[in-house]
């Protein structure tokens, strides 16, 4: 078919530190590198979350160690 455009269709997540968002989008168009509309803007996650903890606030005691075993399954 000449001239038809596919339909593409892109997955958004950010995440700022306390929350993150999720949308799976397709849009009618781009500007540049932005999209100017959307045939559909589907909004899949929006939380706000506590971390749970700042992971350059650890101490090399914080979690025990612990042995993996590891063998070839014959």
């Amino acid at each position: 078919m000449h001239g038809a455009v596919p339909a593409v269709w892109i997955v958004c997540v950010s995440s700022d530190g306390a929350s993150v968002k999720a949308e799976v989008s397709c849009p009618k168009r781009f500007e540049g590198s932005q999209f100017e509309d959307f045939h559909h803007r589907i909004f899949v996650l929006n939380e706000s979350f506590e971390p749970s903890f700042d992971p350059n606030d650890v101490d090399s005691d914080t979690f025990d160690d612990f042995d993996v075993n590891i063998s070839r399954k014959l």
